[in-house]
């Protein structure tokens, strides 16, 4: 938008200098051609010659006028070229919300209670569940580390457990997993140990593939994001205020999904173009709220919300209200 802006005064500045230069440079013969006898030989030789003159500076202005007419022509383009992209990321956006509508999981809770009528959370609630997924898998999966002795960070952890989560951990897919395991150390090991203790959870779904849904899900969002982030007539400002709308509309559990795939490989594409950080995609994830996991470790230039109403001044002023 500056660089329309920037263009749309400098033709206007153009065209005013233009017509002050031919205003003064012909006020002259103006009133020389009606002041005196312009039948007069020498007077109509000298007024041929500003005559001729004159020529060159139309052609000057026609010149001007074409560059402002394909200058104007440009803007309209880019303008009309702006209204479509837009136009068609909001209308991901609303396919991102078709897709959410659309997701349909069992709870993860297994009450003995429900006597085998379970009814299906649907929509963004899903996600809900989704997060319980996580959480149990980071749990069991840490404990079968611990209890294993594997040597394995805690980003490494992550990893496996939201490869489970999304793949899942069914006995039909373990050559599957063990190959998407390959790199970790006893990795046939590993994965035998998982299934074993994961099989073993009765009351809670953990082994349950999520992909069908998911992977509509993220892979809607990284386009619409990367079209903004590629279109070369939006501004910084603009992009980064179209994605704060789609990053408006995800709420808590969405973000701690998000979170835990932008951490795991999944995640290595999202972060190495940058969306990440340079749109803020975290910003309203509650940083305690990833079960140990700072999110601020892995994504240090974001502003967390949850940080910056910690520091609010009147966070200070309810801690000493509840100490009275």
């Amino acid at each position: 938008m500056k660089i329309i802006v920037k263009f749309k005064w400098l033709a206007c500045a153009i065209l005013t200098l233009l017509f002050i230069y031919v205003f003064f440079r012909w006020a002259p013969v103006l009133v020389l051609y009606c002041s005196q006898d312009i039948f007069n030989i020498k007077q109509t030789s000298t007024i041929g010659i500003l005559g001729d003159s004159y020529g060159v500076y139309n052609t000057l202005f026609s010149c001007t006028a074409l560059i402002c007419a394909i200058l104007t022509l440009y803007l309209q383009y880019r303008d009309s070229r702006k209204n479509a992209i837009l136009n068609l990321y909001y209308k991901m956006i609303e396919v991102q919300q078709h897709v959410i509508d659309e997701i349909s999981v069992y709870p993860v809770r297994i009450s003995k209670k429900s006597n085998g009528c379970i009814e299906p959370v649907v929509g963004r609630n899903a996600f809900v569940e989704f997060k319980l997924q996580i959480k149990y898998l980071l749990k069991n999966i840490q404990e079968v580390v611990d209890k294993g002795n594997y040597k394995l960070e805690r980003s490494d952890i992550a990893d496996i457990s939201y490869a489970i989560f999304y793949y899942g951990a069914d006995i039909r897919w373990k050559d599957f997993i063990l190959e998407y395991l390959k790199d970790y150390q006893d990795n046939s090991l590993l994965v035998n140990d998982i299934l074993d203790k994961l099989s073993k959870d009765k009351k809670r779904a953990l082994t349950r593939t999520n992909q069908n849904y998911l992977s509509v899900y993220f892979r809607n969002m990284y386009n619409a994001i990367k079209m903004i982030d590629s279109a070369s007539c939006l501004n910084k400002n603009e992009k980064y205020n179209a994605i704060k709308v789609l990053r408006g509309q995800l709420s808590n559990s969405e973000l701690y999904v998000l979170f835990f795939n932008l951490i795991s490989r999944f995640g290595k594409k999202w972060v190495a173009a940058g969306y990440v950080e340079r749109y803020q995609l975290l910003q309203n994830l509650p940083i305690k709220y990833t079960e140990g996991y700072n999110p601020k470790e892995y994504f240090p230039n974001i502003s967390f919300e949850s940080e910056e109403l910690s520091l609010s001044p009147f966070t200070e002023e309810i801690k000493l209200r509840e100490k009275k």
